[in-house]
């Protein structure tokens, strides 16, 4: 059997593995509770607790915790997706909304203790931002983290999110085609400027009607950012002022700090967090938004880009002092890495895990 198939049929939701002692788990199904094989599912949205089961992926469980008889029920491909969510010990199991009226009694303890793993749930309840939980989300991660981290979320994770979503659920089953990935990260641009978001947006996503983008702003504006949306006549550029300051933004590679942090993040979303420099090279576009000059060919390597060969320069180069195995933040596995503990706390530290 291929490790990313299909049509593996039927299959029933048995387990999870835990990622955290609280907020969402890894969900584990197969063909029985007492299957041998187990699987763990791809969504049509990556990354929220919304859209649907688009396939599933033969999975070796480390520690698998079986659900109890009754949470078990069966599913397939682009039917629902289904969640596990733990708190206080119990595992809450289903689509998210089943699980967001399950936690009814308990909401207010886990948006005080866990507003990401909750503002994720929320976000596959109802697409339209819950502001007051946004709100409490970036003041909790401003208290514990900082400011600049807290910042960083608000911008480069949530806002960035909602609007390349808000797009994905636009174009519908076309999303998942490879040619529409490719032009998400070349033809929507993102400029921030202190408390300022510029969005580029290429001709190709025009549709945008004006509702759904002074729906954002006002998203924008709650956590104290305003936000203006530009439609470009061509499909890459932004068209910055050329100044100095616009060769920066425009031309500028992604720096390699970045590019660790965007393998890590692959890394923890694979099963055992494992993941080939293949894998790594392959998906790391769905955490850093690549720019032209990341992909101009390597001068060295002629069949790669340029930010492929930084990913495998950072497997590769493991002597050096800055790399995310001296401090610990993975392991090599001799074909990739696999993150560590204190890889997914650093995830967290930047508010990119839960």
């Amino acid at each position: 059997m291929n490790e990313h198939d299909e049509s593996v049929g039927r299959l029933e939701l048995v387990g999870y593995e835990k990622l955290t002692d609280h907020g969402l788990a890894l969900p584990v199904f197969g063909r029985s509770p007492g299957a041998n094989v187990f699987y763990t599912a791809r969504s049509s949205e990556p990354g929220g607790a919304g859209g649907h089961i688009a396939s599933f992926d033969q999975y070796d469980p480390e520690a698998l915790v079986p659900l109890p008889r009754e949470q078990i029920r069966e599913t397939g491909v682009g039917e629902p997706w289904l969640d596990v969510f733990l708190w206080d010990d119990v595992a809450y199991a289903g689509t998210a909304p089943e699980i967001w009226n399950s936690l009814a009694e308990v909401r207010e303890r886990v948006a005080e203790h866990s507003p990401l793993s909750l503002l994720a749930l929320a976000e596959g309840v109802d697409p339209a931002p819950d502001l007051q939980l946004v709100q409490n989300t970036f003041s909790w991660l401003t208290r514990r983290y900082g400011r600049r981290k807290a910042e960083e979320w608000r911008n480069e994770i949530y806002l960035r999110g909602i609007i390349l979503k808000s797009v994905r659920r636009e174009l519908s089953a076309y999303a998942d085609r490879a040619e529409i990935r490719r032009a998400l990260q070349e033809e929507i641009f993102f400029h921030y400027d202190d408390n300022k978001i510029s969005v580029f947006i290429g001709s190709r996503f025009s549709f945008f009607d004006r509702a759904s983008l002074d729906a954002i702003a006002g998203v924008a504006a709650s956590l104290g950012v305003k936000a203006e949306f530009i439609i470009q006549q061509v499909r890459v550029m932004p068209s910055l002022k050329p100044t100095a300051r616009q060769d920066a933004v425009v031309r500028r590679r992604t720096s390699e700090s970045e590019m660790r942090i965007a393998a890590l993040r692959v890394a923890a979303s694979r099963p055992n967090g494992k993941a080939t420099t293949t894998e790594l090279k392959n998906e790391v576009d769905r955490y850093v938004a690549l720019t032209t000059e990341d992909r101009i060919p390597s001068k060295t390597r002629p069949n790669e880009a340029m930010y492929q060969q930084i990913i495998g320069n950072i497997v590769s180069h493991r002597g050096s002092k800055n790399n995310i195995f001296a401090k610990g933040w993975a392991k090599y596995t001799g074909d990739g890495i696999q993150i560590t503990d204190a890889g997914r706390k650093h995830l967290r530290t930047l508010g990119l895990h839960d």
